[in-house]
């Protein structure tokens, strides 16, 4: 029997096969998404201090590991997104988290400044295939109506995870096990064990199960092994449309608010005119968790627009009072609220792969990787902007300088085109006419 249309009105699945099963794909990503990136990658900065007295660098040089990986990031998350466009997520997702693993386990064995940096590659490398691949995990068995609240799982599981990190790291798994590289140790072998579970109960949807995302139109319904369009097509499908440009402006933006206020905060509170414990640093991102969870769902009954300005608008404002507000309370007020809506508005960058007209889940895992490799030169250059101006201005001028540029993606929202009636080609409409057979995997 087929499924019922959810509450607002859009398609399910053509059956209701898939219902049960997907959660269990969710349930995956997200602790993939904890591990694999949350947990692998702020685990460097946590135990950076650490890393640079035992080896006798400089902080700085002890967080050069986490550059590398940001920097296979940027290049390396396109290409893969048009791997788990063209291969079953099952294998890309999974070596990618291997991988990922196996770098991470690997800093143990050559607990040296060069080996954190090579084995940095590795686990880069690994990071870069499961990221878009995830998002695209989740579009391709999760309809339109259920998309904001399942994205909103998969954030939320990297906020876990790099809260864990950042609490367990240098604490109490230090204490633990006895040593920085025994820590990667145990992280790398939890990430394999990690890849293992995915490879062993994740699969792609076959024909039936697929969400119907007629909506996003010109989009190809499936990608199945060895029925893939050509990377040339995907890549012109996704690329060739001024939409993406949009959608990646947007996300330059969000992750210059989000990303780039987490990684200036700490700063900030150091300056601060009262006294301001270190861990309030970490309020944002488990605030975000809640951002994650409420704002994307409200988006499935609202419409995304609405609820991205709200995220832009919300998390900017709140990084903007933070420069302007003397006692605890308040400080505690703007930091919830600043991750509340940068969780949100993150989570609906997970969002807009499934629902860009001309993309939809067959060619997500692409379009993902643009947004999350060209948005994190946002997430780059804020930090850096906060911390430069800070320095030489003082308080006051870097929260303006980090809050109130990310204020541009409100024009990137008005433009985004959500409509399928109504995307506009840059050089005359896509050749999509080779629609991808639906085969079963």
């Amino acid at each position: 029997m087929p499924e019922a249309r959810t509450d607002d009105g859009r398609s399910g699945t053509r059956s209701g096969a898939a219902a049960p099963y997907r959660w269990v794909v969710l349930a995956n990503v997200a602790v993939t998404h904890a591990v694999a990136l949350g947990v692998v990658w702020l685990a460097i900065p946590a135990l950076a201090p650490v890393v640079s007295d035992d080896l006798g660098v400089s902080t700085t040089a002890a967080l050069l590991p986490y550059a590398v990986i940001n920097l296979v990031l940027l290049v390396g998350q396109v290409p893969a997104g048009v791997l788990g466009d063209r291969y079953p997520l099952r294998w890309v997702v999974g070596g990618g988290v291997l991988l990922a693993g196996v770098g991470t386990a690997l800093r143990a064995v050559v607990p040296t400044f060069i080996g954190l940096l090579l084995t940095s590659l590795l686990t880069g490398a690994g990071m870069a295939l499961a990221n878009p691949n995830v998002i695209k995990a989740v579009t391709e068995w999760f309809p339109p109506g259920q998309l904001g609240l399942a994205q909103g799982v998969t954030i939320s599981g990297y906020n876990v995870g790099a809260g864990l990190a950042g609490s367990l790291s240098a604490g109490i798994l230090l204490a633990a096990v006895g040593d920085w590289p025994d820590v990667y140790l145990v992280y790398g072998v939890v990430c394999v064990l990690v890849g293992v579970v995915w490879v062993a109960t994740v699969r792609n949807p076959t024909a039936a199960e697929r969400p119907d995302y007629s909506g996003a139109a010109g989009a190809p319904a499936a990608v199945a092994e060895g029925t893939a369009e050509s990377t040339r097509e995907t890549l012109r499908a996704v690329f060739g449309r001024r939409n993406t440009y949009v959608a990646v402006a947007l996300a330059v933006c969000a992750f210059y608010a989000v990303i780039g206020g987490l990684g200036v905060i700490p700063s900030w509170l150091e300056a601060a005119p009262v006294p301001v414990p270190a861990w309030y640093a970490g309020i944002p991102l488990y605030a975000g968790i809640v951002g994650a969870l409420t704002l994307p769902p409200l988006s499935d009954r609202v419409g995304r627009k609405p609820v991205l300005y709200l995220g832009l608008v919300g998390n900017a404002l709140a990084l903007v009072a933070g420069g302007f507000v003397a006692t605890i309370p308040a400080l505690v007020v703007v930091l919830v609220t600043a991750g509340v809506f940068g969780g949100g508005l993150f989570a609906m960058l997970y969002v807009l792969p499934g629902e860009l007209p001309g993309i939809g889940p067959a060619r997500a895992g692409t379009m993902a990787g643009a947004l999350l490799a060209l948005g994190q030169l946002g997430g780059t250059i804020a930090p850096v902007v906060g911390g430069r101006v800070l320095d030489t201005a003082g308080l006051r001028p870097s929260v303006l300088v980090v809050g109130l540029p990310p204020l541009l993606g409100v024009l990137a929202i008005r433009a985004l085109e959500l409509d399928p009636e109504k995307v506009t080609p840059i050089t005359g409409p896509a050749d999509d006419s080779a629609a991808v057979p639906e085969t079963d995997d």
